[in-house]
């Protein structure tokens, strides 16, 4: 099973985690996606370690992997581009330096802000040293180099704001207070030193920084930064009940508390990334207000977007919006064909698919979330449990064994390569572990039943039958 993981995915279209059908591990695969601008990503297999690729938009790349080389897994990389697909840069296989602090327990209860600035500095620099070191061993050209590096800075900025947020949240509560005088208090006190280390780290008007999946995650870090989220708290609480305006003052009121951060004229390349960012998650929240006034909201935002494919982004959302998905989707093709001898055993139920695989975990999952579940049920007029295991995961014996020990009396099915690879995809499943459910219409359900806790399970299963009811 191979996937390809599009980590710029927020900003690429038709483009998703999902995997490619092949019919073994030595089988080739194919996937095709629009791009907008070139894309870092990996793709990820059950039997190595991530292979990175970097794709432009219009481009074929050819990846050809040998796990059983006796060296390591081999990796040859053939772009279509004249200028490569960067195999230098890949092939050296730097990954980012990390400050450390992720292994030390509550530090964010015993740092100063002096000691955080300085564990800043000291990782940004070494990160650096490192950098030079790959680009020297393996004459990295100064494009490569310099994607190496904003790699490094993002993944420092990203972990340093993280535990700045920590520390925020330690000293401050989670959100600012609440009463007038108090937050006026809070805010005039507070500069947010802790956060001073972003300035002069990154070119915050590079076009380039969205090319790595490391700036996607840099945006979702950004989003809990306070003196980013104290400012839009602070910009929505000054027009009351004006959804629009709330979000046009909380969309100012952040470009300005990062420019007072990091320092910029205008509104930067990165800084409108964030803002669409933002607003794509603020709308899941306000979407209750209706399509109308959700269009105002991207219009006060769409106000501070100057370059034209952060200002198409944004509009994506409201396309999206006017094209909502679909509850269900219906399995097609060959995969109709797989689930057809559980679709007629079945028949008329609600069939709840766990996609599991034989270890520890798996044992967990089946005895602590699910021991109850299978009991009650088992010969259930409206819904029936079916346990699903592949071979990318586990033999057939190890597949017997662990159904005949823990499993007995569940309906399960272990699928070979192909079929399993068919099912994946079909069912847009990623990870070795998954839950699926299929209406009595054996349409699959766009979110499924979680069976994670017991009580959503059962209060997400009434709540079901409640709704088919009312049609």
């Amino acid at each position: 099973m191979a996937m390809l993981r599009c980590f710029a995915g927020h900003w690429a279209r038709n483009v998703a985690s999902v995997p490619r059908r092949s019919s073994g591990p030595t089988a080739p695969f194919s996937l095709e996606a629009e791009l907008d601008h070139p894309v870092c990503g990996h793709i990820n297999f059950s039997f190595i370690s991530d292979v990175p690729v970097y794709v432009r938009p219009g481009d074929t790349l050819d990846v050809t992997v040998d796990p059983h080389d006796p060296t390591g897994a081999r990796v040859e990389d053939e772009s279509s581009h004249p200028e490569g697909c960067h195999e230098k840069l890949f092939k050296c296989g730097c990954r980012p330096v990390y400050p450390g602090w992720e292994y030390w327990p509550e530090i964010w209860k015993k740092i100063s802000d002096s000691e955080l600035i300085i564990m800043a500095e000291k990782t940004l620099e070494k990160g650096m040293r490192l950098c030079d070191y790959w680009a020297w061993k393996y004459e990295l050209s100064p494009w490569e180099v310099h994607l190496l590096r904003n790699r490094q800075r993002m993944v420092m900025l990203g972990c340093m704001s993280q535990l700045s947020d920590w520390v925020m949240i330690d000293r401050y509560g989670y959100s600012i207070p609440q009463d007038e005088s108090e937050r006026r208090e809070y805010l005039a006190g507070n500069d947010y030193p802790l956060y001073r280390f972003w300035k002069g780290v990154l070119d915050v008007d590079d076009p380039s920084l969205s090319y790595s999946g490391y700036f996607c995650s840099l945006l979702y870090r950004m989003d809990g930064m306070r003196p980013l989220s104290d400012a839009a708290s602070v910009g929505r609480s000054l027009m009351g009940e004006d959804v629009a305006m709330r979000q046009y003052w909380a969309d100012s009121m952040m470009v300005e508390a990062f420019r007072d951060l990091v320092g910029f004229e205008g509104i930067p390349y990165m800084v409108q990334a964030y803002l669409v960012y933002n607003t794509m998650r603020w709308i899941s929240q306000t979407s209750q207000y209706g399509r109308d006034v959700m269009t105002k909201e991207l219009e006060k935002t769409a106000i501070f977007l100057i370059d034209p494919y952060w200002q198409r982004k944004l509009w994506e959302v409201d396309s999206a919006y006017a094209r909502p998905q679909p509850e269900t989707y219906a399995l097609e093709g060959e995969a109709l064909e797989i689930m057809k001898p559980i679709l007629e055993k079945y028949k008329g139920k609600y069939i709840q698919i766990r996609w599991t695989r034989p270890t520890k975990k798996g044992i967990e999952r089946t005895h602590e979330n699910l021991e109850n579940l299978m009991v009650d049920f088992r010969d259930h007029p409206d819904l029936q449990f079916v346990f699903f295991f592949d071979e990318y995961k586990c033999t057939k014996d190890e597949y017997e064994g662990f159904v005949k020990e823990y499993l007995p009396e569940e309906d399960c099915y272990w699928w070979g390569y192909e079929e399993s690879a068919i099912l994946r995809q079909q069912f847009r499943h990623t990870s070795g572990s998954g839950d699926f459910t299929l209406n009595r219409q054996g349409e699959v359900l766009r979110i499924p039943l979680y069976t994670a806790d017991e009580r959503q399970f059962r209060r997400s299963w009434r709540w079901q039958l409640e709704e088919e009811n009312k049609k």
